[in-house]
Formats: structure tokens, C-alpha cells, sequence
């Protein structure tokens, strides 16, 4: 039988300051309860923790299936992405970067998808939440041979064809003012 544990403040919030406010136990797994299912930090009824994920979700042998890190009740993360999910292995599926709950990276993609030996499968670049890239396509799928199967462009959430030029660029890293 699966059980929560729920840790609440004064006001009746989901709130905790030393470890996670929601504590979801499953049936299997080693200990007494069995293992964690869900791990959930909250402060004063939102999901937040300032130096780890708020959320982790795990698989059954309590290895790390899903982490969502969020500040203040929205998805961001400063410095990496803040929702990653892993392989039953350890290896990174998925990693997304939020900026106060939307999808954004200024420095590269803002969503990239792994196959099971760690080899990107997919980049996707956005800004403000919408596809978008300057200097090459905002989204790239890879084959298993590294080689490049699918590519498509957008500026500002509106997909364009490049021009010749464009794409020559690009292909030779001359990636500045390709828009």
C-alpha cells in the first residue's frame, strides 16, 4: 500500500525548511515503508528549494527517474536545466531549461533529447518560449550516426526557409548574423 507523508506551517501550507514537505512512499523497495516515489520540496505552500531539485521522482530501485527544479512555485534554474529526466541507468533522456516557467536558454538549446549511450537525439532553441535561433536552425534531430536527419528554422516562433547562403554559413560555422 503506497503512502504519503505531508509536513504543513502554521497557515496550512505544504511547507518544510529540512527536507521535502510531501514524501511519497510506494510498496516496493527495501525499507520498512518501501522507497521513495516522489520527493516534493515546498516553502510556504509553493514548490521550491534554493540547492537542489523540488521535485525527484524515482524509479523503483530508488535510482533518480525525473528532477524539477522550481523557486517560488515556477520551473527555473539559473545555472543548468531544470527539468531533467534519466535513463533507468543514470544516463540523461531529457533536460529542459526554464527561466520563471518558461522554456529559454540564451547560450544554447533549451531542450535536448539523448539517446540511451548519452548522444544527442534532438536540440530545440527557443526564446521566450517560442522557437527561435539567429545563427542556424532552432531545431535539429540527430540520427544514432551523429548525422543530422531532420533541421528546421524559426525566428521568433515564425519558421522560414534559409536562403542558400544561409545554410552555407552555417554549415562552415560562420554562424553570425545568419538572420
Amino acid at each position: 500500500m503506497n503512502e504519503t507523508k505531508r509536513y504543513f506551517n502554521a497557515q496550512n501550507e505544504l511547507h518544510r525548511e529540512d527536507g521535502p514537505a510531501v514524501i511519497e512512499y510506494c510498496e516496493y523497495g527495501p525499507g520498512e515503508k518501501g522507497t521513495y516515489c516522489i520527493e516534493t520540496y515546498y516553502i510556504n505552500g509553493k514548490k521550491h528549494r534554493d540547492n537542489g531539485p523540488a521535485v525527484i521522482w524515482y524509479y523503483e530501485d530508488g535510482s533518480v527517474y525525473c528532477e524539477v527544479y522550481c523557486v517560488n512555485g515556477v520551473q527555473h534554474r539559473e545555472d543548468g536545466p531544470a527539468l531533467v529526466y534519466y535513463y533507468h541507468d543514470g544516463v540523461v533522456m531529457d533536460e529542459t531549461y526554464f527561466v520563471n516557467n518558461i522554456i529559454q536558454r540564451d547560450d544554447g538549446p533549451s531542450i535536448t533529447r539523448y539517446y540511451g549511450d548519452g548522444t544527442v537525439m534532438t536540440m530545440l532553441y527557443t526564446k521566450n518560449g517560442r522557437f527561435h535561433r539567429d545563427d542556424g536552425p532552432s531545431y535539429i534531430e540527430y540520427g544514432l550516426g551523429r548525422e543530422i536527419i531532420a533541421e528546421e528554422w524559426f525566428h521568433h516562433g515564425k519558421q522560414y526557409t534559409p536562403s542558400h547562403e544561409q545554410i552555407a554559413l552555417y554549415r562552415n560555422g560562420e554562424k553570425n548574423n545568419i538572420v
